[in-house]
């Protein structure tokens, strides 16, 4: 049972890390999306459009791996609240204005 759950840990601890570096991921994309407006420059827009499709692409991979820990490991108290709000992070991820 000690085992089960460390490999939760680790995976909960590898998942933070992820989300983390995808929201990084997501400035950068916001940074580029301010730049092409400033310069009206369609290939900084093209840009944009595939790191949009990568960041898309990591929220989905995320959400799936969040809704797995819940459903697999059944957590409680602290890990339950931080993969909700890593779950509530994707969630607002996938809701940019890039999808409109």
């Amino acid at each position: 049972m000690r085992e089960v759950r460390r490999r939760f840990h680790e995976e909960l601890h590898a998942l933070e890390g992820e989300v983390q570096q995808t929201g990084r991921q997501a400035q950068l994309l916001l940074e580029r999306v301010l730049q092409a407006l400033a310069r009206g420059d369609p290939a900084v827009c093209d840009e944009v459009i595939r790191g949009d499709d990568e960041v898309d692409q990591l929220y989905l991979d995320a959400e799936r791996r969040i809704l797995g820990l819940l459903a697999l490991q059944t957590p409680v108290a602290s890990d339950l609240r931080l993969l909700t709000a890593l779950l509530h992070i994707t969630c607002i991820w996938n809701a940019s204005p890039t999808r409109r």
